[in-house]
């Protein structure tokens, strides 16, 4: 793959940000790659972080796996590559370069959304890349719709990302390219909304349902694509939601993996809001323990979490350093007495007048 060179070392970005999270926590450029290969070779991929032994499944865990993988890691970061392509070529001021800034961004538009996307009569049957499993994620979490309150049509998340591709359009072609960069951060935020949705949905279905090596596989495949960005959240909430979701989890705690997630929202740029809650038709309610969060009470206990941990360091700064400094100040009283001390005794062997005559 060209990944290495195109998003890491050799263009005027680089290294992309989004990529070196995956880089950094897989430890490859190659880490989408691996994965399917070993997905489809039935082995054990060879990461820093996030390893998936493939042996353990069946034909029907590795089809999962392969070919959500292949959308999730894959087609992901390379519609992340057209916002930044299109980012570079409009920070040299080269409305030609790659046939235009435009053109990449509007490259990246149709990675995100395929060519089948739409079904009969606007329905969202068709599809197989994001755009579609962010209209699928929306039915099962009732954020479907302009508003996000509906249970099915269009994802709520689909119609904030194509206004946004629209502004990042507008941005890039009058040569805005802080506002177009601002603007692409934006849209790479949403993104991982759907990959949120589909990870602790497998979570729930797995550790609460009983769901089989399909959702488990799902589930795995869900978290490879969104654990590196947590991990650079958070390493601590990265391993709670792998130990629970990885290939051969031995069981997996839907509320801990949930709660990993939300603990991270507010550095990930996602609300709760956008990801909403996990809905059954049957009970025409949310199932327990998945109802959607609130952005304010979520975001004021995160904060009061990290000022509570800014206060410690700063208490146990304060110790360390009150604590030096009265090793110093003891240090020097010692150190001024033990001089007094030098000089009086020095002073009594100081001679006299009539003791040098003496002497003479």
């Amino acid at each position: 793959t060209n990944a290495q060179d195109e998003m890491r070392l050799n263009c005027l970005g680089c290294p992309y940000k989004d990529f070196m999270y995956f880089y950094d926590y897989y430890g490859t450029d190659e880490y989408a790659h691996q994965f399917v290969e070993a997905a489809f070779e039935g082995t054990k991929t060879q990461f820093t972080n996030g390893n998936a032994d493939f042996s353990l499944y069946s034909f029907m865990g590795k089809e999962q796996i392969i070919k959500k993988s292949t959308v999730y890691l894959n087609i992901f970061m390379y519609v992340i590559h057209g916002w930044e392509e299109a980012l570079d070529d409009c920070e040299r001021g080269c409305l030609d370069c790659n046939d235009g800034a435009a053109h990449s961004w509007d490259e990246g538009v149709c990675y995100y959304t395929g060519s089948i996307e739409g079904g009969p009569g606007g329905t969202n049957t068709g599809g197989k890349l994001l755009h579609h499993l962010a209209d699928k994620r929306c039915t099962d979490y009732k954020t479907c719709g302009v508003e996000g309150a509906d249970l099915g049509g269009t994802a709520k998340l689909n119609y904030d990302l194509f206004s946004l591709f629209s502004v990042g359009n507008f941005q890039l072609l009058s040569g805005n390219c802080p506002a177009a960069r601002a603007t692409a951060k934006e849209i790479t935020e949403k993104m991982y909304v759907p990959m949120i949705q589909g990870a602790m949905r497998c979570a729930y279905k797995v550790g609460e349902m009983f769901g089989g090596e399909k959702e488990k596989a799902e589930g795995a495949a869900f978290a490879a694509a969104v654990l590196p960005r947590v991990h650079a959240a958070d390493p601590g909430a990265a391993d709670i939601i792998y130990q629970n979701l990885k290939v051969g989890a031995t069981s997996t705690d839907f509320m801990a993996a949930k709660n990993a997630f939300q603990s991270v929202y507010q550095k990930m740029g996602v609300s709760c809001t956008d990801v909403g809650g996990l809905w059954s038709d049957a009970d025409n309610n949310y199932y327990a323990g998945m109802e959607p969060c609130d952005d304010a009470t979520l975001f004021a206990s995160t904060n009061e979490v990290e000022a509570n941990s800014s206060n410690v360091l700063a208490v146990i700064l304060g110790s360390v350093f009150g604590g030096l400094f009265a090793i110093v100040l003891i240090m020097w009283f010692v150190e001024k007495r033990r001089a007094k001390k030098t000089m009086a005794e020095l002073a009594v062997f100081k001679a006299t007048g009539d003791d040098i005559k003496d002497l003479n």
